[in-house]
């Protein structure tokens, strides 16, 4: 025992420096100013991704400041989601304040950012999906001079809590020397004194195992030895300030375990040794010790589960809240597009209505033509941003990509006077993808360069694709403010914004996936005031597989029979007229019970349905076909501008029907005719 007690000799020795020279400090600390009196002025319990990366308070999230005095311990119910609190501490002017004057900040358990009067001074990493932090020594910063306002100032905390209690230390302010030697020698006596106790321990522990070791007949020299290093390793266990999330709960119930290993093995020792009863005294210990730490991890890791699939639930609603986002910031743009060749249609229609007889109107009806596919267009690639169509991958024409893009966000570009040049020519082959990811990709790398050169007097953006070796690379870049290291590798993080109240961080969060789905990656470059540069590198595969060769269509029989359902009335005169017109005949129903009616009494040929009639959808008419005709089935082709809209995937798929796109023209139609005579 005197040869434990001697080894542990020079820790005590150095521990009661440590000692002294903390206790010293806490005269400096008594002349400093103690700040303990805070206001909450805003609470997220619990706080979403945004709450948690915002940088400033939202006050009307409170009904009103609430004073708290410091320190102070605030219970929470869910300690397996994050909180946010924002308080406000009022500090003196310039010339109240010490020279060169600093904070001082115990030790806290959670992590945060400090503001001095909304500039951001000091920040300490916080518990989020990848680490947890268990514990913080005590810690000092600098109030900035530029920032020090004359006559009174206001200090801003944020803490990002995610444990059921949230303790907030009170606040030292004195000059920096100062604040800094004392912070140094506390953060010894908190970083070392569980190192020097459980080294302390972990000493005795041995020294008894070797006397056990040596004598082989005292079997409470072992048990005191293991309790003793299992106590060590408990001790030692508080020495570690942050972890990996994903060695959280293995740290967890290893510490429990090792706290219920070292009573038991305690307990034992008592009875062997004190004499102490085992029913009433080791038993009860032994299984307190050993349900106690299962209960604990178990119902940790129920809330844990959880609380995972909450923030899966709302991982899935900010995606959707991004994409509605970058639908509503288009409608503007693609309904001023829109009006563009209606207005032309609408104008040359008119003119034609009122212009002579036997006037020729080859130009009008071309524009009309031209300007009518030009609105389909619009309408189309609006509704592939909308509504995702299911991951299908295929030859994918970059030019086409771009294209979309530039359709889409040309008055935009117009209206916020950015130069773009667009540069396609380097393209030589598809690369095989899927289309709409790849839109949505180039859509969101456009648009945040469309941000970025917001406050340029000369915004400009290159749109560039083209193809190097294996690879097809595409380029988007700005002369925007740039970003600097710090921000360029959290750039892809989910929900990471530097546009505060402004974006949901999940576009380039969501890019980067689906780059990664496609084998490709995305490579950033920026300096701040320089701007950035964007470049998605995708693979050229040589094996992707060919389109089949389109089978030559029978000709067509000297007239056909075809069924048109649709509920609106210029819709079935024009299918009348235009299958007339082609020499065949035409019927037209405008809902499912006229359309099973008429299949009952005739035959058809083809079936062309719209999907979503007045009242109901397609569904009914395949329905109704299938009692009367089930023949006719097979014969339908569903015609709908959302193709791809759940319901409609959904009811194509069940029945392997036939697609068509609205609008539609007269070569669609005749395709359509010459292969229902063919199966004749």
């Amino acid at each position: 025992m005197l040869c434990a007690l001697a080894a542990t000799l020079p820790g005590l020795v150095a521990w009661s420096l440590a000692w002294e020279s903390a206790c010293a400090s806490e005269a400096t600390l008594q002349r400093a100013l103690r700040l303990d009196t805070a206001r909450l002025i805003d609470r997220r319990d619990p706080a979403t991704p945004a709450d948690i990366v915002a940088d400033r308070p939202n006050p009307g999230a409170t009904p009103a400041s609430l004073p708290i005095r410091l320190p102070a311990r605030i219970h929470r119910d869910d300690g397996n989601a994050s909180a946010v609190l924002w308080l406000e501490i009022d500090l003196p002017g310039r010339e109240a304040m010490p020279p060169a004057p600093a904070i001082y900040l115990p030790r806290m358990n959670d992590g945060g950012a400090f503001y001095l009067n909304g500039a951001p001074v000091f920040s300490l990493p916080w518990s989020d999906a990848l680490t947890r932090v268990r514990w913080r020594r005590a810690r000092w910063f600098v109030l900035p001079d530029e920032h020090v306002a004359a006559h009174a100032n206001r200090l801003t905390m944020k803490i990002v809590n995610r444990d059921f209690l949230v303790d907030v230390p009170y606040l030292l302010l004195g000059e920096r020397d100062e604040m800094e030697r004392a912070a140094e020698d506390r953060q010894w006596l908190d970083q070392y004194g569980s190192q020097f106790t459980g080294f302390t321990a972990a000493i005795v522990g041995a020294f008894m195992l070797a006397i056990w070791w040596a004598r082989r007949r005292e079997p409470h020299y072992l048990l005191f030895g293991l309790s003793s290093l299992l106590w060590a390793v408990r001790t030692l266990n508080y020495s570690v300030e942050t972890m990996p999330t994903e060695l959280w709960w293995w740290w967890r119930g290893f510490h429990f375990l090792t706290v219920a290993l070292a009573t038991m093995t305690l307990a034992a020792f008592f009875h062997l040794f004190a004499g102490l009863s085992f029913r009433r005294w080791v038993w009860p210990m032994g299984l307190h010790a050993a349900l106690g730490p299962v209960l604990v991890v178990a119902s940790d890791v129920t809330a844990e589960v959880q609380h995972e699939e909450q923030r899966e639930r709302h991982r899935e609603e900010m995606e959707k809240a991004a994409r509605l986002a970058a639908l509503g910031e288009l409608i503007g743009g693609v309904a001023h597009e829109l009006n563009n060749p209606l207005t032309a249609i609408l104008g040359f229609a008119e003119l034609m209505e009122k212009a002579s007889p036997g006037e020729d109107f080859e130009e009008e009806v071309e524009i009309i033509r031209k300007e009518a596919l030009r609105a389909r267009d619009i309408v189309r690639d609006l509704l592939f941003i909308a509504r995702p169509g299911q991951v299908e991958r295929g030859e994918v024409q970059i030019e086409a990509v771009v294209g979309h893009v530039e359709r889409l966000r040309r008055p935009a570009w117009s209206q916020l006077g950015i130069e773009v040049s667009i540069d396609t020519a380097g393209m030589g082959s598809p690369i095989y993808g899927n289309e709409h990811q790849l839109t949505q990709v180039l859509l969101n790398l456009v648009t945040n360069a469309e941000n970025a050169v917001k406050d340029n007097p000369r915004p400009r953006i290159a749109v560039r694709a083209r193809t190097r070796g294996e690879s097809a690379i595409i380029e988007v870049e700005d002369n925007g403010h740039g970003m600097d290291a710090a921000t360029r590798d959290r750039i892809f993080e989910p929900f990471f914004t530097t546009r505060q109240g402004d974006g949901t961080g999940l576009g380039l969060s969501l890019s980067y996936s689906m780059v990664a789905a496609h084998d490709g990656q995305i490579e950033v470059q920026s300096t701040p005031g320089a701007g950035t540069i964007f470049r998605v590198v995708l693979p050229l595969r040589a094996e992707a597989p060919s389109p089949p060769e389109p089978a030559s269509p029978a000709p067509a029989p000297a007239h056909a029979r075809a069924l048109v359902v649709d509920d609106e009335p210029s819709l079935r005169v024009l299918s009348q007229r235009l299958i007339g017109s082609m020499g065949h005949e035409c019927a037209v129903a405008p809902d499912s019970a006229t359309a099973t009616a008429l299949a009952q009494e005739q035959g058809f040929d083809l079936v062309i349905c719209d999907y979503r009639l007045a009242t109901e959808t397609a569904g009914a008419v395949i329905a109704g076909f299938q009692q009367v005709a089930p023949g006719l089935v097979e014969r339908t082709v569903i015609a709908t501008g959302a193709t791809t809209d759940p319901g409609v995937v959904e009811l194509v798929e069940r029945h392997n029907l036939r697609l068509i796109a609205k609008p539609y023209g007269i070569d669609e139609i005749a395709a359509l005719l010459a292969e229902a005579a063919a199966r004749r």
